[in-house]
C-alpha cells in the first residue's frame, strides 16, 4: 500500500533557539510553553513524507470470536530518525452474533 505521513518536528538546538527568541543565554522561558504549542501545531512546521508498506496477517476464528494479528512494515524516510522504515503490530478482536 501507499502511505502519507505528517509528523511534528523533533526538537533540536535550532528549534529551541527559535522558540526562545534567538538568544539562549538571555531568554525568558516563561513563554516557552505557549511558543512550543504554537510551533508544534503550525502545519508549516510539520515533516511530510510518503512511503509504501507491506503487511502480513493471521486470522483465528472460533465460533463467534474472531481474532486478527497483523504485522505491517512501512518504508518511508523522515518519519523515524536514522531509519528508512518502521514496523507495527496490530491485534484485532471481534465478536459476532
Amino acid at each position: 500500500g501507499i502511505n502519507t505521513h505528517l509528523t511534528t518536528p523533533i526538537a533540536d538546538v535550532d528549534m529551541v533557539t527559535e522558540l526562545l527568541g534567538g538568544d539562549l543565554l538571555n531568554a525568558d522561558p516563561s513563554s516557552l510553553n505557549q511558543n512550543l504549542e504554537d510551533y508544534l501545531t503550525n502545519e508549516d512546521n510539520y515533516v511530510e513524507s510518503t512511503g509504501v508498506h507491506v503487511q502480513a496477517a493471521f486470522q483465528f476464528k472460533l465460533l463467534m470470536i474472531d481474532t486478527f494479528l497483523v504485522y505491517r512494515y512501512t518504508i518511508a524516510d523522515d518519519v523515524v530518525p536514522g531509519s528508512s522504515g518502521f514496523g507495527s503490530v496490530n491485534v484485532r478482536l471481534g465478536m459476532g452474533f
